[in-house]
């Protein structure tokens, strides 16, 4: 069994429309709402390695997460140039590419690669928009990442800031 924990970067601003979409930083809901996904995971989660996309949003996602569980610090994390993806194909390729070391993956990008992902190994899931910010954990019934294929997985756990009380 493995475990796949996608997490869509949160809210972003288009205050300077002369950015280039790499570029893009978070606003302030979305500080808010990173901060208090952080806080959220730190009371069950045990320490990840998160990869994330090289976006600015991204990055400061996984900042706003520290801010919320500062001992999330104590961690390494992964930016990994091929997560900045729109595509579930390139997503999953990269999943079935990591190490059968790794029993879980945790995963910081964009959409709509992650909602697509989570549809495709678990198509039961009845979400058709992953929030800013939104988090969703899978258990895949398969012991290596390169046996990655549709319906291997089930949804587990399923949050977002609103549900926080965030926004």
């Amino acid at each position: 069994m493995k475990q796949l924990t996608l997490l869509r970067h949160a809210k972003s601003s288009w205050a300077d429309p002369e950015l280039d979409d790499h570029q893009r930083p978070l606003n302030a809901r979305g500080t808010r709402a990173a901060k208090a996904m952080g806080e959220f995971f730190s009371q069950f989660l045990e320490l990840p390695l998160i990869h994330y996309s090289p976006a600015c949003r991204s990055r400061q996602t996984l900042e706003g997460l520290i801010q919320g569980w500062p001992q999330l610090a104590q961690t390494p994390h992964q930016c990994t140039d091929t997560l900045y993806t729109f595509s579930s194909a390139v997503l999953l390729d990269w999943i079935r590419r990591q190490p059968d070391s790794d029993q879980s993956l945790f995963v910081i990008g964009h959409n709509p690669a992650l909602l697509d992902c989570v549809h495709y190994v678990a198509p039961e899931f009845d979400c058709h928009k992953l929030p800013t910010a939104g988090w969703v954990e899978l258990t895949l019934a398969i012991d290596h990442w390169q046996a990655l294929s549709p319906d291997c997985g089930k949804v587990t756990r399923f949050q977002w800031p609103k549900r926080l009380s965030i926004d």
